[in-house]
């Protein structure tokens, strides 16, 4: 059922490391000054960067308390020392995928065996950076994906689960080789946006009718946009009617996928998604009305 305290239609908000989080709050500061709120949606998922912005939107965060955290010196909305910005761990972890004509629970599993392998500090200090959040789950609809280690499947975080919240971030955050796995619910996890950068389909999981991605798509990956592609097919077969918003190609060839995890990159981010919000509003807008 759809809680009518909210809207009546999903965000899901995807991945794309801590120049994500600032383009994602770009695009929904460019969407509220052209006068379109998403922010009041019955359910909300969030993916890896999408579940920071998504959970801070429903912890009540408001979008410019969003856009001066992405301002501020750390601006990865969490605490502790600047995050890493080397992703070759994440490329050596992730070599098992190259020749992989299809993305299966089994390739996953041994992704996840590499994510244990791998020496990337203890899991607390990971879920320190985001207690900031709190340990309880705020009121309506919030959902954040993970990928179970041992079985390679997705996972689903809601507050349902009974797991912490800051938690349920940091498994969704786990970049393989960088992050090290979260262990929750008898199981370790690692980053959501493995399965997909976009997981839109987990919209068809609620009754909504309509529903907004916003997310950088791995800064242009074919493969991401194929999945997306396929996730908007499903959800149109179900009679839920979606718009995407993906970054134009300034990002691509400014910011690119090498530099996800770089902060100074952040700002230029957040300039793109308000830039990318504002073009995409009309289209939002007529979608909600």
């Amino acid at each position: 059922m759809v809680d009518t305290t909210f809207g009546h239609h999903a965000l899901v908000l995807g991945g794309g490391g801590s120049v994500g989080i600032a383009w994602e709050v770009g695009v929904l500061a460019g969407l509220a000054r052209a006068g379109v709120d998403t922010t009041d949606a019955a359910v909300i998922v969030g993916s890896s960067a999408g579940s920071v912005t998504g959970t801070q939107l429903r912890l009540g965060h408001s979008i410019d308390s969003l856009v001066e955290d992405q301002r501020k010196p750390t601006g990865d909305s969490g605490s502790g020392p600047p995050l890493p910005t080397d992703l070759s761990g994440l490329l050596e972890v992730l070599q098992v995928t190259r020749d992989a004509e299809e993305r299966t629970p089994e390739l996953f599993q041994e992704v996840g065996r590499r994510a244990m392998a791998a020496d990337t500090g203890p899991e607390s200090a990971w879920i320190g950076r985001f207690e900031h959040l709190g340990h309880a789950w705020p009121d309506g609809d919030l959902r954040l994906t993970a990928v179970d280690c041992a079985t390679g499947r997705r996972r689903i975080w809601t507050a349902a689960d009974g797991v912490s919240l800051c938690a349920a971030v940091a498994s969704s955050c786990a970049i393989p080789g960088v992050f090290p796995p979260i262990s929750l619910d008898g199981s370790h996890f690692i980053d959501g946006g493995l399965w997909s950068s976009s997981n839109l389909d987990v919209a068809l999981e609620s009754d909504v009718d309509r529903a907004i991605f916003i997310g950088p798509l791995r800064a242009g990956d074919p493969g991401a946009s194929r999945a997306l592609a396929s996730e908007r097919e499903l959800l149109a077969t179900a009679g839920v009617r979606a718009a995407s918003i993906v970054p134009g190609e300034a990002f691509a060839t400014e910011i690119g996928a090498a530099n996800l995890m770089n902060p100074r990159f952040r700002e230029r981010g957040l300039m793109l998604g308000i830039e990318d919000g504002t073009a995409a509003a009309e289209a939002v807008r007529a979608l909600l009305d």
